[in-house]
């Protein structure tokens, strides 16, 4: 009988050391899964045709008109793609698995600043920080004898899907020069993708320092079980700003954890505090330490 609960509580801590390894692996956001999506258009000038029908003749009216029209092949796309690359993230989504959503409404929906289908999109495509925006190019005229030059803008945000948090946000300007429209679109295109790479690169970054630095030292007293353990994480892990959780030690109803945050030990306090379930009492602060007893 003895052992069968000991074979249990092996398999429930191996469990767990599982979890955190897993929930320690976005404390460093160089080991996230990131998926770029950007919907590109290109804008011309195209030409539309007004015919006006009487009882004694049809005339037409040729007028100059804008037009859009989506890129097939992303260009900022594929450099923000690039910038990640160079800068040692590794685990980036195939853009051929990207190519299935991309003009979807949740996507659409997160370009527009509604970020609540990321949990959604991430769990389709496996992923931990989601890139996306929208970009436009469009042709300015000849310069420079027979060189076409096109301007392109884009806007874009990289959201981490855990917790809806925006790490990043940009509106960025670029611009192209070739003999040719396409060319000058796609250089254009990449001149802003190369720029917001730049940028998204050194903001995640730098969340990433921000993300690392901020630990809080919490001692829990007053533990009857494991499980009333595991119900107190399940509930930190719900407050919002609470990071990631490691469990360091559990031993005759008393336990340490180390929680990553992005909020301060004060609102962290006082979040704690408000739970109802499981009730605490806050028995000390110490500068990043907290002690609690669970009632």
């Amino acid at each position: 009988m003895y052992r069968k609960h000991i074979i249990f509580l092996l398999f429930l801590l191996l469990g767990v050391q599982f979890a955190t390894a897993q929930e320690d692996s976005l404390m460093d956001l160089r080991e996230a899964r990131i998926a770029v999506i950007i919907q590109e258009k290109h804008i011309y000038q195209g030409r539309h045709i007004i015919l006006r029908r009487n009882y004694f003749q049809t005339t037409q009216t040729i007028v100059d008109v804008e037009l859009q029209k989506s890129i097939p092949d992303p260009a900022a796309e594929t450099t923000i793609y690039r910038s990640f690359l160079e800068a040692g993230f590794t685990r980036m989504v195939d853009q051929n698995q990207v190519d299935k959503i991309r003009d979807s409404d949740v996507v659409q929906a997160m370009i527009n600043g509604d970020v609540s289908g990321a949990a959604g999109l991430a769990s389709q495509l496996g992923v931990d920080i989601i890139i996306v925006g929208d970009a436009i190019s469009e042709l300015v005229g000849r310069v420079q004898g027979n060189l076409l030059s096109s301007r392109a803008t884009m806007n874009a945000r990289a959201i981490r899907v855990d917790n809806a948090r925006i790490l990043a946000v940009n509106s960025i300007q670029g611009a192209g020069l070739d003999l040719t429209p396409n060319i000058a679109a796609a250089k254009a295109l990449g001149d802003v993708g190369k720029k917001m790479g730049d940028y998204m690169v050194g903001m995640i970054g730098k969340s990433n320092a921000t993300t690392s630095s901020s630990g809080v030292k919490l001692t829990v007293t007053g533990l009857s079980s494991l499980s009333r353990l595991q119900e107190l994480e399940n509930a930190l892990r719900g407050l919002n700003g609470v990071e990631t959780i490691r469990r360091n030690e559990y031993r005759t109803g008393v336990a340490t954890l180390d929680l990553s945050v992005n909020v301060s030990v004060q609102t962290l306090v006082d979040m704690m505090s408000a739970l109802k379930s499981p009730r605490m009492e806050i028995t000390d602060i110490s500068g990043s330490a907290i002690k609690v007893s669970v009632r």
